[in-house]
């Protein structure tokens, strides 16, 4: 009775020692294989990975760096135009805002489904460019007009009627308001997730965070600095016209695309699995 113990023992023994040896051998599982070749790193960084993360965080900083810009502008163009006040503002994000809010989200959900992503990232923040780089004055406002309105129904259209006067200024107003919601939101959080994987997620979306705090202190040196160019133009000369477009359409607009052009043909992107998905349609109204 006392030798068949003896076996089961044995035998326990043995399994422990086989659980150890499957434990043992499960980190130089996770080695890189003999064969293959170890990627070069720079501060232990692979450099595939600098080539994304570095393109993405300019982007980030350019796009922030407009952003704060545009907010601290805007006001001061609507609110100091001729003919307008702070009256203005509650009537341009209920009657001017919201409306082309919504019908640019039913624009882009229309777009996406017939565009790719790169086609429809261009289409996007090209027209948006190309309206800052336009010429902002008071001579294609309609004053006049706005001055017949007022006289005929009163004092308490002037907010309403601003709107009007100045129409171009309130679609700078509107385009701002854009700006912060779809170009940070949606487009370039879109293009992050596409190009990086859950682990270079995890390590390196804190470090924009920090981004977005230098292009704030950025911004107002930028701002310091267009404004002391001002000085040296001749008179006659809209000297916020050419300090918008430097800062806007030359340097932040064209950087930020050219960054998404490089991400896209240099930087090598991460594998996807190559089974074939239906593309889901995205669309504003719920089915069933």
């Amino acid at each position: 009775m006392t030798k068949p113990q003896g076996f089961v023992s044995k035998d326990r023994n043995l399994h422990v020692c086989k659980a150890e040896a499957a434990t043992s051998a499960s980190p130089a599982d996770e080695q890189p294989l003999l064969g293959e070749p170890e990627q070069p790193k720079f501060l232990g960084i692979e450099l595939v990975t600098l080539k994304k993360i570095i393109p993405l965080g300019l982007m980030f900083f350019c796009i922030l760096l407009n952003y704060t810009i545009l907010r601290d502008t805007k006001y001061v163009l609507v609110v100091t135009a001729k003919g307008s006040s702070a009256e203005i503002i509650p009537f341009s994000k209920t009657w001017v805002s919201l409306p082309i809010a919504i019908g640019f989200m039913w624009l882009y959900t229309k777009l996406a489904n017939v565009l790719s992503k790169k086609a429809l990232f261009y289409t996007v923040i090209v027209p948006v460019i190309a309206f800052y780089g336009a010429s902002l004055s008071n001579y294609i406002h309609l004053q006049g007009f706005a001055d017949k309105l007022l006289n005929v129904l009163g004092p308490k259209f002037l907010g309403p009627l601003a709107i009007l006067r100045i129409w171009s200024f309130c679609l700078f107003y509107v385009m701002e308001e854009l700006w912060g919601s779809v170009f940070i939101f949606v487009l370039f959080w879109g293009f992050a997730n596409q190009i990086t994987t859950v682990d270079e997620a995890k390590k390196f979306y804190p470090l924009f965070g920090l981004g977005a705090n230098i292009a704030l202190i950025f911004s107002g040196r930028t701002v310091k600095y267009f404004s002391m160019m001002r000085k040296k133009l001749g008179p006659g000369v809209d000297g916020w016209d050419i300090s918008l477009k430097a800062i806007i359409v030359v340097v932040m607009g064209l950087a930020i695309c050219g960054l998404y052009w490089w991400v896209n043909t240099s930087a090598p992107l991460p594998t996807r699995s190559k089974k074939k998905k239906e593309k889901p349609k995205m669309g504003t109204r719920r089915r069933a």
